[in-house]
């Protein structure tokens, strides 16, 4: 068990779940909150959530994504059937669930798949899949390829991650983004996402939804939160002016916050 920055304790639980090894990281003990299953972008990790995740006043739930995790052949219906299962393996019967990037399709269909286990969602920075508008050409190139060195640094601030990354150099490093990825495990999250779309079903999701995007995302542009909250019943857009794609960790306290009213509702 591990502690923080605010003191909160992060524990790590190895589970066996069916023919899969799953890591499994719980920060804090919050027992009168419903648990936030949190569900990070393509080639992250649990340790990149950073002080978004400290700040939130709640339980939350993550996992290290592994190759066998996704299936044979890559979808993503597989690996929501594998969260519902760690989620048993947890006893924690009903979730609120939030998904960044590549996360937030896993969230969307976990949360059709499983909608009796959810009772909250949040979408950030993410789109309906392929009927959604697709990310800017310049940007294609750092989406397709795992690579987050510091000498692409500048090029990753301004065609990827873009936002408050452009303004502060140092700003990727300090989080945690220069880090080696596997490529193997990053394609095949790429590979779960090939003819998936959510545009058909979107509508006959009633959770309450939070869409939550940056004005400035060239990976997954801001037209793609406003067919989410129109299609969504029960959807509700924040729009972050000058953020980029991963806005809740370039502004963990301003995101963190929205997250809590939200959830505390």
């Amino acid at each position: 068990m591990a502690a923080t920055s605010n003191g909160s304790q992060v524990s790590y639980e190895e589970l066996r779940v069916g023919r899969h090894a799953v890591r499994v990281s719980i920060e804090g003990v919050e027992f009168d909150t419903v648990p936030l299953l949190m569900c990070h972008g393509v080639g992250a990790g649990p340790n990149l959530w950073g002080d978004f995740r400290s700040q939130l006043r709640r339980t939350t739930v993550a996992l290290e994504v592994e190759g066998g995790h996704l299936g044979r052949r890559p979808t993503l219906q597989k690996y929501a059937h594998l969260l519902a299962d760690v989620l048993a393996e947890l006893d924690m019967a009903r979730v609120d669930i939030l998904g960044l990037s590549w996360g937030g399709m896993a969230a969307q269909e976990f949360t059709r798949d499983y909608s009796r286990h959810v009772r909250r969602l949040i979408l950030a920075g993410t789109s309906t899949g392929f009927l959604g508008l697709p990310a800017s050409p310049g940007s294609y190139r750092f989406l397709l390829t795992p690579s987050r060195k510091k000498d692409n640094l500048p090029q990753l601030a301004a065609r990827f991650y873009a936002g408050d990354f452009v303004d502060d150099a140092d700003l990727a490093e300090r989080l945690g983004l220069v880090r080696p990825i596997d490529a193997g495990l990053y394609r095949r999250q790429l590979a779960a996402c090939v003819g998936w779309t959510s545009v058909p079903w979107l509508r006959r999701i009633n959770q309450p939804t939070l869409v939550m995007h940056g004005s400035d995302d060239p990976v997954c542009p801001y037209a793609n939160a406003r067919l989410l909250a129109t299609l969504l019943p029960k959807g509700e857009l924040m729009r972050f002016e000058k953020g980029g794609h991963l806005f809740l960790l370039s502004r963990p306290g301003e995101s963190a916050a929205a997250v809590n009213e939200f959830l505390d509702r």
